[in-house]
């Protein structure tokens, strides 16, 4: 364009009224110029690069101005003033490439409440070309101020001197900033300003203090940090004096000076200056500009004054209310919103505002405005193509303008706003690659967070930045700290200097330490497994300092990172009594929503099971909102396999209180199926399937669907099931005879698992004609694998392989299962007495192939005590009456000896028969009763499971006549008052006089509440029930031969034998 101007006016002789053809020129070249920089802005929004053909005629036209130097002269001032006769040259005029004028100071002034008589000084000023014209326009200020005598001429010459601040403001930066600073000219200035403005008009101040303050001239040299000091304190004091004479803008000019230099808002007279601002603004923020108001948004930010939040809520409403009637610039629209999401106060309009500037004028905004908008829309929430269609070819037009922090911010933003593309972060961790020196504690903490997906694409960024950090590590902050340690564990960093540093800087910083800083430090410093007991103390007290500050989710992580340490440190370290105040603070807190994240449920039962905490509130909670919590969320099959096995896993009473939630609730038992369909509906590998059926199984959860799908599983192809591991293979056996579900293919599978372990020398069953011979497995079973295997057999009815307990006693080096729930003990034990019974009935002759040792060792297994065989089922206390959180308790063995007592039958409860524990037991006439629970049942099949049936074959096995009746039977009798009628029905073929005592119409446990509560009302008495059983009990007995009534005899007969034999005796 500008060669089609050449041509036009550069050839040919001048014609007729000469005069006037250069104005035109310059004006349609000015007119090119225009259209040149409107195209490029409109290139710009599209961020798209020139194409070649672009490329090539810009290249034309430059080439086009350069060749006509030859006929042009080279002008100084090529471009004449409107209004100016040209004045003709009898030489042809020349001109050279036209280069960006020098840059002008047009938008360098800030004065509020700028005086008529003023307008003429700032336009002078604006005019200035370079820094030494407005230095130089200022000395001659400086010498007029001394000479005049007229107040009006003073004033007017002392707000030329406060706007050349200003100007010298704006252009001290970079490498222009010291030569400024240095000049001589510049002291005088200060001086004389800050001798001559107490008289001076009003709008001088708030100009000249923020020319004071932007200038940065109170931390430079002594010579001019002295001059500067001694005129800010005075016009300080004269801004606080004259408070009530400046206008809101003015105010908001002054405070946002302050907010600039560090040391006007750190001295006295500042602060008592920045306190009555605050307050004044306070009152008058309505009347604020939007202009105004924009720029003050960022001072409220870097002073966090006590009111800055209340005046923040203010000047938002203003900036909204204003600039919907004045626009306001993107810049100054990008600083607001910046500042007012850091405030925590940021208004959808404004947030919408911020999104229509946009849109529509991203072209106009410099590198930082597009880091203050990215950063302010990713906390108000703004749409996704918002960030990748604007503001992500916005930052890659300015990736080389960026700055270390500039670069942080926006990877974080656009992370936040999840518009992270992984070609983008990689792009500005390529950039930030060669400014890591630059960087500071705040950028190296978000750095190591943010970058680490890729790190691949940068492998050189973190080791640059970790050799970053050992630099700074003394200059971290509590809250960079911990992003700093989570960083490092993101970007798997094992530099054990780098830790010692950041430990020894957690323990200089553990006094300021909020309670989220010490919790995100210590399940940093554990994953990284770099702890010390130092550091764990450490800690550790600052997490009981403000233990009721934290959140239930900090409980519980904290829980899942002490479980997870070393127990020799983590008895050494913390306090006795610090996981108890941490369940104790759950416990308060155990209505929160918490309960509705399943992954904090799973991370809390097993930080319990690893901590061996068995508490049965916390459970009662979980177990309450476990069906909202699985409906709510999205569950992955890691997650849903986890919980059913957390909750399968637990000791005994904890587990009856889980299978009470499971009977009682169909809640849980649709969202759980849900949750099963979810998963098993996808194509899940073999492996996968035999976990789900494992976790089913130990929860005992069992419906058409499950058996459908278990089906489904054993009909697998048999090269499948021979690639499981042995692991697996037993795993599977286990579930299948846990659920009592294909029984015959799972004896069959179970007969070729043991061959494939073991040869037929070593116990296994040799291999029929038509079968034929599997293949071996690579690996050997784990303990855990072998003892399922062992119990799976037992319930299946097999012959147990010598060898097969040989390897358990081996791989367990003579020890016994210490698992917490205790499953792995009973397990031991019912094989124990399951071999015991089967060598008892084969004979002596097989048994004694097992080694001395093994036999020895399944004996003392028999001898072992389980607590699951010693606790008492204690009744309902009070605490379900006063509404607390208490599990549902069935204490049927207290219902049974008490109806018992009343019908006087002799009985003993709570009996040990083998390795079983039986409620009822007649030991007179090898009677017992069996109560089926809840956990002998599969929900919501109501089928027995294996581990039930092996018990009442193993009692039947050990010459006890069985009476089994159901918890549910028992339940329905105490609920309607005819529990008596139900237990003298039972035990009818034990004594057929009980059904005669007393009338069952008078029974103690009725359908009004306490149901259970006969032997102790209220408070639990000092006399126990065992003294209450005794006077009830069979062992005074003398004829044990005696199989007739099981009722005890009259008192004065029994009193008369003995008498009779004494006598007799004597005789």
């Amino acid at each position: 364009m500008w060669a089609r101007a050449i041509r036009r006016f550069g050839s040919g002789a001048p014609r007729r009224g000469a005069e006037e053809l250069p104005r035109a020129f310059w004006e349609e070249v000015r007119e090119a110029e225009q259209r040149r920089q409107k195209a490029a802005r409109s290139a710009r929004s599209r961020h798209l690069l020139p194409g070649r053909r672009e490329q090539r005629e810009w290249a034309e036209e430059k080439e086009a101005l350069s060749s006509r130097r030859g006929e042009f002269g080279d002008a100084a001032g090529f471009m004449p003033e409107r209004g100016v006769a040209v004045k003709e040259t009898p030489e042809e005029p020349q001109i050279r490439e036209l280069d960006p004028p020098p840059t002008r100071l047009l938008e360098g002034l800030e004065v509020p409440g700028l005086p008529e008589h003023a307008v003429a000084v700032a336009e002078r000023l604006q005019s200035a070309r370079s820094a030494g014209e407005v230095l130089a326009l200022g000395a001659r200020a400086v010498e007029a101020v001394k000479v005049e005598t007229d107040a009006a001429q003073r004033a007017r010459r002392l707000g030329q001197l406060a706007m050349s601040l200003q100007l010298l403001a704006k252009q001290a930066t970079g490498s222009k900033r010291l030569p400024i600073l240095r000049d001589k000219r510049l002291p005088p200035m200060l001086t004389t300003l800050g001798d001559h403005v107490p008289g001076t008009e009003v709008w001088v101040l708030p100009a000249a203090i923020s020319g004071v303050a932007r200038l940065g001239a109170l931390g430079s040299g002594s010579a001019l940090k002295s001059s500067a000091a001694m005129a800010a304190d005075t016009l300080v004091r004269v801004a606080k004096d004259r408070l009530d004479d400046l206008s809101p803008a003015q105010s908001s000019l002054v405070l946002a000076s302050l907010a600039v230099s560090a040391e006007l808002s750190a001295s006295k007279v500042g602060l008592a200056l920045q306190q009555k601002l605050v307050s004044t603004l306070e009152l008058r923020c309505q009347e604020l500009p939007p202009k105004s108001a924009a720029t003050l948004v960022p001072a409220l930010v870097k002073l966090r004054t006590s009111g800055g939040m209340q005046l923040a809520k203010g000047v938002a409403e203003c900036i909204v209310e204003g600039a919907e009637g004045e626009g306001l610039p993107v810049n100054d629209i990008a600083a607001a919103a910046a500042g007012l999401a850091a405030l925590r106060t940021f208004p959808p309009k404004l947030l919408e505002m911020a999104d229509r500037a946009v849109h529509h004028q991203v072209h106009l905004c410099t590198p930082r405005a597009v880091v203050q908008l990215a950063a302010a829309l990713s906390e108000g929430g703004s749409d996704n193509d918002t960030f990748k269609d604007y503001l992500m070819p916005a930052a890659r037009s300015f990736l080389l303008d960026f700055g270390p922090r500039d670069l942080c911010t926006l990877a974080e933003s656009f992370a936040k706003a999840s518009a992270a593309e992984t070609d983008f972060i990689a792009d500005l961790a390529d950039t930030l690659q060669s400014k890591v020196s630059d960087m500071g504690p705040h950028e190296v903490s978000v750095a190591l967070l943010i970058f680490s997906p890729v790190s691949y694409a940068v492998p050189e960024l973190i080791p640059a930045v970790s050799q970053q950090l050992k630099s700074v590590v003394d200059e971290l902050s509590p809250k960079q700290l911990a992003r700093v340690l989570r960083g490092l564990n993101a970007c798997s960093v094992a530099d054990a200097p780098l830790f010692e540093a950041l430990r020894r800087r957690a323990s200089q910083l553990s006094h300021v330490f909020f309670g989220t800083h010490a919790v995100a430090a210590l399940v940093a410093f554990a994953e990284a497994e770099q702890v010390d007991i130092a550091t764990v103390r450490t800690l550790g007290e600052t997490i009981l300092r403000h233990l009721d500050r934290l959140s239930a989710q900090d409980y519980i992580v904290v829980l899942t990172t002490v479980s997870r340490l070393p127990a020799d440190m983590r008895l050494v370290s913390l306090p006795q009594s610090f996981v108890e105040e941490l369940l104790q603070a759950l416990r308060q807190r155990g209505y929160g929503d918490w309960r509705l994240d399943p992954e904090a449920v799973l991370h809390l039962l097993e930080a319990l099971r690893a901590l061996r905490v068995e508490d049965e509130v916390l459970l009662e909670l979980v177990c309450d909102r476990l069906p909202a919590a699985l409906q709510k969320s999205k569950t992955s099959l890691p997650l849903m396999v986890g919980l059913l096995e957390s909750l399968g896993e637990l000791p005994s009473r904890s587990r009856a209180q889980v299978a009470a939630h499971l009977h009682r609730r169909r809640k849980l038992q649709s969202a759980l199926k849900d949750c099963f369909n979810q998963h098993t509906s996808k194509k899940l590998d073999l492996e996968a399937q035999v976990v789900i059926a494992r976790a089913l199984a130990a929860l005992g959860l069992e419906n058409q669907h499950i058996q459908a799908w278990l089906d489904l599983l054993v009909a697998s192809p048999q090269a499948d099931l021979e690639r499981l591991s042995a692991d697996s293979c037993a795993d599977l056996a286990w579930s299948l005879a846990q659920l009592s579900w294909q029984i015959e293919w799972n004896r069959r599978f179970c007969r070729d698992l043991l061959r494939r372990l073991y040869t037929a020398a070593e116990g296994a069953l040799p291999l029929h004609e038509d079968e034929v011979p599997l293949p071996t497995f690579h690996l050997r079973p784990a303990p855990t694998a072998l003892l399922r295997l062992a119990w799976a057999s037992a319930v299946l009815g097999e012959e147990p392989p010598l060898a097969l307990l040989s390897e358990l006693h081996s791989s367990l080096q003579g020890q016994f299962p210490q698992d917490w729930c205790g499953s792995g003990l009973r397990q031991l034990q019912e094989v124990a007495l399951h071999w015991q019974l089967h060598s008892k009935a084969i004979g002596n002759t097989e048994s004694s192939q097992l080694p001395s040792d093994v036999k020895e060792w399944l004996a003392l297994a028999l001898e072992v005590p389980r607590p699951d065989q010693y606790f008492r089922q204690q009744p309902r206390r009070a605490e379900r009456r006063r509404k607390q959180i208490s599990a549902a308790r069935y204490s049927y063995e207290t219902w049974l000896t008490v109806t018992l007592s009343q019908l006087r039958v002799p009985h003993q409860a709570q009996a040990i028969v083998g390795c079983h524990r039986v409620p009822i037991t007649f030991r007179a006439q090898r009677h017992l009763i069996d109560v089926l629970d809840l956990q002998d049942l599969t929900v919501p099949a109501n089928r027995v499971t294996g581990a039930a049936e092996l018990r009442r074959r193993q009692l039947l096995q050990l010459g006890w006549a069985m009476h089994s009746i159901h918890l549910r039977e028992l339940h329905e009798a105490v609920q309607k008052g005819k529990l008596r009628l139900t237990v003298s029905k039972l035990i009818a073929s034990l004594d057929p006089g009980a059904a005669r005592a007393a009338s069952f119409s008078e029974s103690t446990f009725t359908s009004r509440a306490p149901k259970v509560q006969v032997l102790n009302r209220g408070r639990w008495q000092s006399i126990t029930t065992d003294q209450v059983l005794s006077d009830f009990s069979d062992s005074d007995i003398e004829d044990e031969d005696d199989r007739g009534s099981a009722r005890l005899r009259n008192p004065r007969s029994v009193l008369r034998e003995r008498a009779v034999r004494a006598a007799q005796q004597i005789a």
